[in-house]
């Protein structure tokens, strides 16, 4: 079963993460840019989806959103999601690596 199921060309719709430090305590997001990126088991370059998400609340609560954009995913697959932090566009930290399923939409 994977961590996360979404349906192909969904659009308008919001996920949320909660990004957690090692301890599992919420990550401070201030200062932080956070992008979420899919790909292929096996084949992470060039990534599936990659895109900059947006913090919910208080930065310091760790929780942040991806739009849909209807073009994101456009097919049935299963895929690995990875939440990347950088500050000034440099990679500083990752979260854990998820499993996300892509179901066909009606």
């Amino acid at each position: 079963m994977a961590d996360l199921t979404l349906k192909a060309k969904d659009k308008g719709k919001y996920i949320t993460f909660t990004c957690l430090n090692a301890d599992s305590s919420a990550k401070d997001l201030t200062g932080l840019t956070v992008t979420a990126k899919w790909w292929q088991e096996g084949i992470p370059d060039p990534p599936v989806v990659s895109g900059v998400c947006t913090a919910v609340g208080l930065p310091s609560a760790g929780i942040c959103q991806y739009l849909l954009t209807g073009t994101d995913f456009t097919q049935a697959e299963f895929l690995m999601l990875e939440l990347q932090y950088s500050v000034n566009g440099t990679l500083i930290d990752s979260s854990k690596t998820y499993t996300t399923q892509v179901l066909e939409s009606p």
